[in-house]
């Protein structure tokens, strides 16, 4: 790979070189040109350098701008989608998951962000719990408003489950 010889210069550059390194490797859409490459920007404003997801134990979650607000607190090694052009973040939306270490967020990963919270106690959030079911459904297809949980994000049992 054309980059990986100069891993140490890569870490050197600003948020406008880095952003225009990776707009140049992903021009012809193939993700695999910036495995091991720190452009990648994670929220709490770190470059990672992604790898396959073969590989890797672990993943980033990506998250739209919508979801920021919510789940930071949960999770500062996350990927601010909204960060990205428009065209990256699609296609890390469309192949992020199946090629590199990043997975979108899923009722599952809400449910993993919220059991770790010291809000909740131990096993209060499951996805199996007949609250979480309509929670995490109404987050998977967009019916449910995402801001709904903000207020609640810090107190005991925001969502109803089994004790």
């Amino acid at each position: 790979m054309l980059f990986q010889d100069h891993i140490s210069q890569l870490d050197s550059l600003g948020t406008s070189d880095r952003a225009l390194i990776m707009k140049f490797l992903l021009s012809n859409q193939n993700l695999m040109n910036i495995i091991r490459l720190p452009l990648v920007q994670l929220i709490n404003g770190q470059y990672v350098a992604l790898t396959s997801n073969e590989s890797s134990l672990m993943t980033h979650t990506m998250l739209d701008r919508r979801d920021i607000d919510v789940f930071v607190p949960f999770d500062e090694s996350a990927v601010a989608l909204y960060m990205l052009r428009s065209q990256e973040a699609d296609l890390f939306r469309t192949g992020g998951e199946h090629i590199l270490n990043l997975r979108p967020l899923t009722p599952e990963r809400v449910v993993e962000y919220l059991s770790s919270s010291k809000a909740f106690k131990k096993g209060s959030v499951t996805p199996s719990s007949n609250g979480f079911r309509h929670f995490g459904s109404g987050w998977a297809t967009g019916q449910l408003e995402r801001g709904y949980i903000l207020p609640y994000a810090s107190f005991t049992f925001c969502l109803p489950g089994t004790v």
